[in-house]
C-alpha cells in the first residue's frame, strides 16, 4: 500500500546540508499497523511528512497504492489532498470555533470529495460511534478534554475513507492515563477498520503494543525493521537494544567457542561464526531476563542490593556487583535494599554485540 524507494530529504545551505532521511527503503502492505520508531531528530516524522506530501524529498519514489507520489527524477509531486490519504496531528488540528459533528463534517463537505450533506451527516455519524463520541456530537470541541479532542481528529481521518491513515506522535501530548486508554482505542479501531497505518512515535511501549511492523531509525536511516517481538528480543546492534526497552551491558572478551570472560565472572555464551578468541565483545541482557536468588554460591555471581522500586506490576532491583550495577525486574518482592543475593543469567538471553 505505501511503497518508499531510496528517499532522499536533506535540511540545510548547500554548503551545510543535514540529510534528514538518507535514502531509506519501506513497504507498508494493505491494512498493516508499522511504526516509525526513533529519537528526536532520526527522520521519523520527516519521512512522515514526505509521504502526506508536506515535504518535497530530493530523489527517490513514494508509492501509496499503485500510484506514484513522489519520483523527482520524473518531476511527479502529487498534491497531499490527491493522495487518498488522511492524517492525524501531534496537535489534534481540531477547529476551536466548531461543534464535533462540524468538525468531523468539514472536509466531507468542502474537501477534494465534497459529499451530499446526507451523506456525510451518515459518515459523521458512523465515525463518531467508532471512536465513542456520537453522544457528545453537539458539543462545542473547546469544551472537551485533550483524550475527546484526539478523539474528534481520529473521526474525521477515519470519515475520509483514506486508504492511508498517518499518524503524527498523537498521544504525546495526553496524560499518562489517557495515553494507556487511547493505545487500546487505536489497536481497536485500526483492527475494524482495516486501514492501512504509518505512525509515528519515540515512544517504545506505544511502539511495542500498536504495530504489526516496527521501523527502527536513527540518523535518518532504518536500523532495524520486523515485528516487535523480533525487535525486543533480537535487536541486531546496541542502539536498537538500548532505544526499545531497558538492557544491561557487560564487556566481555571471547575465551572460547562456548564461553566468555567478563566483568561478572566467566559466562557461558553462544559465540557466533566470526568472532576470535580474545576479541573484545558486549553482552546485553534484559532486566527481566535475569534471576534473583538468596544465598549465593561459586557457580552465580554474587551481588548486593542498593535500590529497591516497587511498579506494582513488578519490582526493579539495581545490583551492584564489583563496579557494575545489573538492573534486575521481576515479580518477586521478597528482597530488599542491601541484601546480597546470587544472579541466574540464562545463557540464551544474552545477545553478544561484536566491537566493530
Amino acid at each position: 500500500m505505501i511503497q518508499i524507494r531510496e528517499l532522499v530529504k536533506t535540511f540545510g545551505s548547500a554548503g551545510d546540508k543535514v540529510a534528514a532521511v538518507n535514502r531509506i527503503d519501506l513497504e507498508v502492505q494493505e491494512g498493516e499497523f508499522c511504526v516509525l520508531l526513533g529519537p528526536s531528530g532520526c527522520g521519523k516524522t520527516t519521512t512522515l511528512r514526505c509521504v502526506a506530501g508536506l515535504e518535497r524529498p530530493e530523489s527517490g519514489e513514494i508509492r501509496i497504492g499503485h500510484t506514484v507520489v513522489v519520483q523527482p527524477a520524473t518531476g511527479i509531486f502529487m498534491a497531499p489532498e490527491k493522495r487518498d490519504i488522511s492524517m492525524v496531528f501531534q496537535s489534534y488540528a481540531i477547529w476551536p470555533h466548531m461543534t464535533v459533528f462540524d468538525n468531523v463534517a468539514f472536509p466531507l463537505k468542502w474537501g477534494r470529495k465534497k459529499l451530499r450533506k446526507l451523506e456525510a451527516a451518515k459518515k459523521v455519524e458512523e465515525a463518531l460511534a467508532m471512536v465513542r463520541l456520537d453522544a457528545l456530537k453537539n458539543r462545542p470541541a473547546t469544551d472537551l478534554s485533550g483524550g475527546q479532542q484526539q478523539r474528534v481528529a481520529l473521526a474525521r481521518a477515519v470519515a475520509l475513507d483514506a486508504k492511508v491513515v498517518l499518524m503524527d506522535e498523537p498521544l504525546s501530548n495526553l496524560d499518562a492515563r489517557l495515553r494507556d486508554e487511547m493505545r487500546i482505542e487505536l489497536k481497536r479501531l485500526t483492527g475494524e477498520l482495516g486501514v492501512t497505518t504509518l505512525y509515528v512515535t519515540h515512544d517504545q511501549i506505544e511502539a511495542l503494543s500498536l504495530a504489526d511492523k516496527v521501523c527502527v531509525m536513527n540518523r535518518g536511516s532504518i536500523l532495524q525493521t520486523g515485528k516487535p517481538e523480533e525487535i525486543y528480543k533480537q535487536p541486531k546492534d546496541r542502539f536498537v537494544s538500548e532505544f526499545l526497552g531497558q538492557m544491561n551491558f557487560v564487556r566481555a572478551r571471547v575465551a572460547g567457542t562456548d564461553c566468555v570472560e567478563s566483568e561478572l565472572g566467566k559466562l557461558a555464551v553462544s559465540i557466533p561464526d566470526g568472532a576470535r578468541a580474545g576479541e573484545e565483545i558486549t553482552l546485553g541482557i534484559r532486566p527481566e531476563c535475569i534471576e534473583l536468588r538468596k544465598g549465593c554460591g561459586a557457580v552465580m555471581p554474587e551481588g548486593e542490593i542498593t535500590l529497591r522500586s516497587f511498579l506494582g506490576n513488578a519490582v526493579v532491583y539495581e545490583v551492584r556487583v564489583g563496579q557494575l550495577v545489573v538492573r534486575v525486574q521481576t515479580n518477586d518482592d521478597r528482597f530488599s535494599a542491601k541484601e546480597k543475593v546470587g544472579l541466574v543469567f540464562p545463557a540464551g538471553a544474552w545477545r553478544l554485540f561484536l566491537s566493530s
